[in-house]
């Protein structure tokens, strides 16, 4: 994962982000956690290649969305817990 990360966002010590190659974001939240959101992230990343965000913010209820496909649970930042599996 390390290799796909182009930039670090910090707004705040809870609002860091991520911009990985590809054009993928991943919303990280704090650093509180860091390695289990890594797995998780890492787990979503393989189960929705095509996802363009990736949200594991709250590692026990991680989201990928974007371009779905195949089995994939989606949560927008501006929707309450949604799990959209297609």
């Amino acid at each position: 994962m390390a290799s796909d990360a182009k930039a670090i966002r910090v707004l705040s010590y809870d609002a860091i982000s991520l911009r990985l190659t590809r054009d993928r974001v991943v919303t990280w939240g704090s650093g509180e956690g860091g390695a289990v959101k890594a797995r998780v992230l890492t787990a979503l990343m393989k189960a929705s290649p095509k996802a363009e965000h990736f949200d594991v913010s709250a590692p026990h209820l991680p989201g990928g969305f974007g371009e779905l496909t195949g089995i994939c649970a989606g949560q927008h930042p501006g929707w309450s817990a949604l799990r959209v599996i297609t």
